[in-house]
């Protein structure tokens, strides 16, 4: 099963205030990143209390990263989206942890969505943090794209496949391509100490954490499927109740232009009209969330401004429902 780090309910959470079977709440990453890039934030959602602090945080590795790099070839499924929700599935079901809640951020956020598609009566919880929902690569709102976005990271790691001498010089090709400090020093963090590969050579090099092929044929299967149904549409017949999507934009983030954005306020529950049908049996409950001072890495940007939105929904526990 994949690769993935456990963060126990908050040590404040005593077994008497505990929530027996109550499952465990899944942070998926976005491409390129790792389950470790969400460690500090989960710990930070987990202290807000309101029930965040009841559960169990997971924390993934998705296929073809980090520790889960070389899970592709033990899974036999192609380097898919659907194969990222399957795996998910497999993990919770081979850990015995049920997802109370997931979060997915960017194409981790597009993998929960379509969790909600493939096993709708699984989880019922979903955050979704600057994923885009549908076909192509992210539209920038001008012709200037982010110094910092996933198309020149991938332009990076497509032009520099490694190996290198040292993480010095990961850093240093970064900002000569332009990349800010930041950037570069998390591409850095991003390398690991690989054998140098000449015989008799005791030496090491550095190399990308994550496998460069599957990852460049995630992003592909991300820019094929359009999951914007699991906001806007009815729900299939034998799906099961609805489920609660909490989506939140960065309101700097260059993915999204003025149709894009106009259709994803228009899949707010409280906007929407649907004559003298009730929305709320027919479709899935979603609230949409602008997240100001921040592009598309919004737990880095505004990650106090992020946390209020976390505090304002909590989790619905299974003990809510007794």
């Amino acid at each position: 099963m994949l690769s993935h780090q456990v963060i126990a309910a908050a040590a404040n959470v005593t077994a008497s205030s505990a929530v027996a079977d109550a499952g465990a709440v899944y942070v998926l990453h976005g491409i390129l990143g790792c389950a470790r890039n969400w460690s500090a934030f989960s710990k930070r959602i987990a202290s807000l209390g309101r029930g965040w602090d009841k559960l169990p945080f997971v924390l993934v590795d998705q296929r073809c990263h980090d520790a889960s790099r070389d899970f592709a070839q033990t899974s036999g499924r192609p380097n898919t989206i659907d194969s990222c929700a399957q795996d998910l599935a497999e993990l919770a079901v081979k850990s015995g942890r049920a997802p109370a809640v997931i979060i997915g951020h960017s194409m981790g956020g597009k993998v929960a969505m379509r969790f909600q598609q493939l096993f709708p009566d699984l989880c019922k919880q979903f955050w979704i943090l600057d994923a885009m929902p549908g076909l192509g690569a992210p539209i920038a709102k001008d012709t200037t794209p982010e110094p910092d976005s996933s198309q020149r990271l991938f332009a990076f790691v497509e032009h520099h496949p490694g190996p290198f001498p040292s993480r010095k010089a990961v850093h240093s090709l970064a900002q000569e391509f332009g990349f800010s400090h930041s950037t570069a020093a998390w591409l850095t963090s991003r390398t690991v100490r690989q054998k140098h590969n000449v015989v008799g050579s005791n030496d090491h090099v550095v190399g990308w954490g994550f496998d460069v092929h599957g990852v460049q044929e995630l992003r592909h299967s991300y820019m094929e499927l359009d999951v914007w149904n699991v906001l806007d549409a009815p729900l299939p017949p034998a799906s099961g109740s609805p489920a609660t999507v909490d989506f939140v934009y960065g309101a700097q983030s260059k993915r999204w232009n003025d149709v894009l954005l106009s259709r994803l306020l228009s899949t707010d529950s409280m906007q929407r009209q649907d004559g003298h049908e009730s929305v709320a049996d027919t479709h899935n409950t979603v609230r949409v969330h602008r997240l100001d001072r921040a592009g598309h890495w919004l737990h880095a940007d505004n990650p106090d401004g992020l946390l209020q939105i976390f505090q304002r929904f909590p989790p619905r526990l299974s003990s809510d429902h007794a």
